[in-house]
């Protein structure tokens, strides 16, 4: 009778335990038992499917492609250096190259030469150059260049008797290996070239018996030049410059004038060598000054007034259209931010009741957010001619930060969104916005006006320096 009893009662607790593993509803026992078998690190993704079966990593993020995920690859970029020694874990860089020695590899460096100016627009990318000086305007910082001057000849290592300073010639009277353009005693006397009374010929006692201004040793020699004008009234006397031209009116000729604008910048920095501009403005970077640039033009492009907002290094873009709007539409919104700025989004509003918009994110950590102040560059197709007005009317342009509005250009006391022409791209303009507000995010809107453009190319949204 008890064995009897107990054979039920085992069977009972065996119908209860199966019970309680196979219940039907969704959060059942059964349910999670079955997950556990299938799933062995319970991430949610199958063992079957997991590229880390073992290790938790629900993301299954894959850098290098060889189907084992980073969560349990020992060498997350396949560059044959493991991740626990690696300077770039998720950047192929077997070299290990690391050149300012900051432990951060330059295969994954924004600043290899860690001078605070991004590689991107770094004109010595690997050598610090934090004023990004660039003496003879060639694209190659001073810091790296192996002839600043831009004279034909290499500083260093090199010959130049004068780095710093255009002298193809390399003249160099006294021998003391400094050339004569950029030597403050050309004669080698002692005395300085400015209050040497013959700064051609060594006369260190500086007599002038005849006190005409020129030395015992050089007068006579009433036309060094030989350009008919005699030394005591040549503006420049050991240089032919018979027209005597001397713009700035200090009394020495333009042709050996080394400010020939007098505007205290040198002929050699100036970037309107004759045209007065002390503050050397140049709105569209091309090495002219804006007083005497002809067509001021900008760009947008890595390293140029305005860097693209791109996917590399990263950044998304969201779109879409408002309002009753029959027939609106955005259409190829990634062109916005790929690498080819060639290739554009496109936003289509027939009716004048809709908008549509375009929004690129800068996700990039070495460069976004951005502090303002700002200048915000949305590279366009240019309207038919005589439209431009009308293009600025229906376009508004937004900042975001953190998926929160910064500014509008709709805004009351809000910059306004200017048209500037775009360098070799004579049917695009860039319409600008300045900003002041930090953002991470730019946007821009475009409606209709009946009978008016009712479509608008967008090839990139830019950012670039106020």
């Amino acid at each position: 009778m008890r064995s009897g009893v107990r054979a039920l009662l085992a069977l009972v607790a065996v119908g209860f335990v199966l019970g309680a593993g196979c219940a039907d509803d969704s959060g059942s026992r059964g349910a999670t038992l079955v997950s556990n078998v299938n799933d062995m690190d319970s991430d949610g993704d199958p063992d079957d499917a997991d590229n880390c079966p073992s290790v938790d990593n629900p993301d299954q993020i894959d850098t290098d492609g060889d189907g084992l995920g980073d969560a349990c690859d020992s060498d997350d970029d396949g560059d044959g250096v493991l991740d626990v020694s690696d300077n770039c874990r998720t950047n192929p860089n077997p070299s290990q190259n690391d050149n300012e020695g900051d432990g951060i590899g330059d295969a994954c460096d924004h600043d290899d030469d860690n001078d605070g100016v991004l590689d991107a627009v770094d004109n010595c990318p690997f050598t610090p150059n934090i004023n990004q000086a660039d003496r003879d305007g060639d694209g190659i910082g001073d810091a790296c260049d192996p002839d600043a001057d831009g004279d034909g000849i290499d500083d260093n290592p090199g010959p130049d008797n004068c780095p710093t300073t255009p002298n193809a010639s390399q003249n160099d009277l006294d021998g003391d290996g400094i050339g004569d353009v950029c030597d403050d005693d050309v004669d080698g006397d002692g005395v300085l070239n400015d209050i040497d009374n013959c700064p051609f010929v060594a006369n260190p006692g500086q007599e002038d018996d005849d006190g005409d201004g020129f030395g015992n040793a050089c007068d006579g020699f009433t036309d060094s030049d030989g350009d008919g004008i005699p030394d005591a009234g040549d503006n420049c006397p050991f240089i032919p410059n018979a027209d005597q031209a001397d713009q700035d009116g200090d009394n020495v000729g333009d042709v050996c004038d080394d400010d020939v604008d007098g505007d205290g910048v040198p002929n050699v920095d100036d970037n309107c060598p004759v045209d007065p501009n002390a503050d050397q403005i140049d709105e569209d970077r091309d090495g002219i000054g804006d007083v005497c640039d002809p067509e001021i033009l900008v760009e947008c492009g890595r390293g140029k007034f305005y860097e693209p907002i791109t996917e590399p290094p990263g950044a998304t873009v969201a779109s879409g259209t408002t309002g009753l709007c029959l027939g609106c539409s955005v259409a190829s919104d990634g062109n916005v931010i790929d690498e080819n700025l060639d290739n554009s989004g496109r936003i289509t509003i027939p009716v004048a009741t809709g908008s549509g918009f375009i929004n690129a994110t800068n996700t990039d950590p070495a460069v976004a957010p951005y502090v303002g102040p700002k200048r915000v560059g949305v590279v366009v197709e240019r309207p038919s001619s005589g439209l431009v007005v009308n293009l600025i009317q229906n376009v508004t342009i937004n900042t975001y930060s953190m998926g929160s509005q910064a500014e509008s250009s709709a805004d009351v006391g809000a910059g306004t969104v200017v048209p500037i022409g775009v360098a070799g791209q004579p049917n695009r303009i860039i319409l600008d916005f300045e900003t002041t507000e930090t953002f991470d995010a730019a946007e821009i809107r475009f409606s209709n006006t009946v009978g008016l453009q009712q479509a608008l190319d967008v090839y990139a949204i830019c950012v670039g320096e106020p």
